[in-house]
């Protein structure tokens, strides 16, 4: 491959970070309202922590840790059952609204945009 080439697939990849930076801050930004009310209604519910890392493979076959809405229990029963946080699990989960911190992995460069629709 010529050096032209090379330079045509490091703009592409620029270009697509800087997508993805765009795209991620301007959801943080809309979205931080949401956010904020869902971290809170965890906290009440339960304590701390309020996010969950996520442990995934990346398409190029490379460990990751993404950031989600914890929707179980901190401390799982008598018996080592996760149980779920009340009214919160099935609404955060039945929407998808558990997967908004991802934006924040979007932002540092852990994944790109199409990652949150895994």
């Amino acid at each position: 491959m010529g050096p032209i080439r090379w330079r045509g697939m490091a703009m592409v990849r620029i270009i697509k970070r800087l997508i993805n930076v765009t795209l991620a801050s301007l959801a943080l930004v809309l979205l931080a309202p949401l956010l904020l009310s869902f971290a809170l209604a965890i906290y009440i519910a339960d304590g701390r922590p309020v996010f969950i890392p996520e442990h995934l493979i990346d398409r190029q076959g490379r460990p990751t840790t993404l950031s989600a809405f914890r929707t179980y229990r901190a401390q799982a029963d008598s018996r080592g059952v996760k149980v779920p946080l009340p009214w919160i699990r099935s609404y955060l989960q039945r929407s998808g609204l558990d997967q908004l911190p991802r934006w924040w992995n979007v932002l540092r460069g852990d994944c790109d945009v199409d990652a949150l629709w895994c």
